[in-house]
């Protein structure tokens, strides 16, 4: 069995059952696991405090005092209940301190002429407009995830990362990688198969990892036959 396919029976077989050593190196206070979960979710955290309206350099503020309380009160999370993941524990963390932003904002303001802009401050929709559902969903997880796969492929090579990302991400055939990058077929999926056993080691139930089975663009010659 190629050395390829032992990795990607790995993947297969402990992916249903890993949990992120991220995770468990945050809540024993491993040192650098904070800064790398911090790492991962920030540009999501930041995406849902625009979603919620905040101007970028109040997004940043509002994302230090989310990690802040997220790191005082990890111990705590629990997902022992149908529903409960740590993505929806840091937006109900993100939209109380985005809250929290506004009402120490709204308290600034002069009073004289300032009520309507004070209510205009402390107004925080019940749903932010950011799509719903699956939709609101998927782009949520795309955003964990690609940040979870440029971190991983910082450990990597040049030619490894090149491998994986355009045949993971871009979805180009293995073949037009190879050709492009000048290395075998083989190393292609190689690359792809470290990659992601890297990836589901530190990362595992985190984040969803991208399928293998999505089509992609047809050669001329796949296209003629």
């Amino acid at each position: 069995m190629s050395e390829a396919a032992v990795i990607d029976r790995r993947v297969r077989v402990s992916g249903q059952t890993t949990s992120s050593t991220l995770l468990a190196g945050v809540r024993a206070r491993t040192p650098g696991a904070w800064e790398r979960f911090e790492a991962l979710y920030r540009p999501l955290v930041l995406y849902w405090c625009q979603q919620d309206g905040l101007r970028p350099h109040d997004a940043q503020d509002v994302s230090q005092d989310v990690f802040l309380a997220a790191d005082r009160a990890m111990d705590r999370f629990r997902h022992d209940q149908p529903g409960d993941t740590l993505r929806g524990w840091l937006r109900m963390i993100t939209r109380n301190k985005a809250h929290d932003h506004r009402r120490r904002n709204a308290r600034q303001i002069p009073a004289v002429g300032g009520s309507d802009a004070q209510r205009e401050l402390l107004s925080v929709p019940e749903r932010p407009e950011r799509g719903g559902g699956a939709d609101a969903d998927a782009v949520e997880e795309r955003i964990v995830l690609r940040q979870a796969v440029e971190l991983t492929l910082a450990g990597f090579k040049d030619r490894t990362r090149q491998a994986f990302w355009r045949y993971m991400i871009d979805r180009q055939r293995a073949e037009d990688v190879a050709q492009e990058l000048g290395i075998r077929v083989h190393s292609v999926y190689l690359a792809k198969s470290r990659v992601l056993h890297r990836l589901l080691e530190e990362f595992g139930e985190l984040v969803d990892l991208p399928e293998d089975g999505a089509p992609r663009p047809a050669t001329g010659s796949d296209a003629a036959g």
